[in-house]
């Protein structure tokens, strides 16, 4: 019994000290001692100035967004912590439920900003901890429900339909890559045309 508390509490201290951190960043920018934050602003800036949005109104009002939306992250999870601590284990349940829900929807606001960006590193990042906010519900949800039990997946007609909706959308795309690919390689070797300007 104790290894799952352990257990569970590690997925809540994990989370808890991720969005924390996060957090911090947003309000500590610069390089500190013992402290090396990121400039998202200037990182804004670039990604809207990348699409003509130059006015820098457009990279303050998403920062202030996603900094928000993390900021109650941060506040769900330590909510679960919390509750987890004094012993209520249904409600800090409740709290991580939300907490994963609040997450998962911002990594998907984070991965389509990465596809209009075109920063395919962040999408693969992003998308990457997508799965592992679900395997950390999935693993603290079966850990308080199990006594020996087996977890058992039910592939129903919902889950059959998203399989194949996922496995044409994958094929449509890599058939898209393979063609554009085939037609660009080319220009790899091609020499760099100036274009005469001063």
């Amino acid at each position: 019994m104790k290894e799952k508390k352990i257990l569970r509490f590690s997925i809540l201290f994990y989370w808890t000290f991720f969005w924390g951190l996060s957090v911090l960043d947003k309000i500590i920018p610069d390089v500190h001692h013992l402290w090396v934050g990121k400039d998202f602003f200037a990182l804004f800036i670039k990604f809207f100035g990348s699409l003509g949005l130059k006015d820098p109104i457009f990279a303050t009002l998403a920062l202030a967004f996603i900094s928000s939306l993390e900021g109650l992250n941060f506040v769900f999870y330590l909510l679960a912590s919390i509750n987890f601590l004094k012993g209520k284990e249904s409600l800090s349940q409740k709290w991580f439920f939300r907490a994963i829900f609040t997450s998962i929807t911002l990594f998907s606001l984070f991965s389509i900003g990465d596809q209009v960006f075109g920063d395919r590193f962040q999408l693969l990042e992003h998308g990457l901890f997508w799965l592992i906010l679900i395997a950390s519900w999935v693993l603290f949800k079966y850990i308080s429900s199990s006594d020996g039990k087996l977890l058992e997946f039910k592939v129903d007609k919902g889950v059959k339909i998203a399989i194949a909706i996922g496995v044409f959308i994958t094929a449509g795309a890599s058939i898209s890559i393979i063609d554009f690919s085939s037609k660009t390689f080319s220009n790899v070797s091609a020499p760099v045309e100036g274009t005469g300007g001063n």
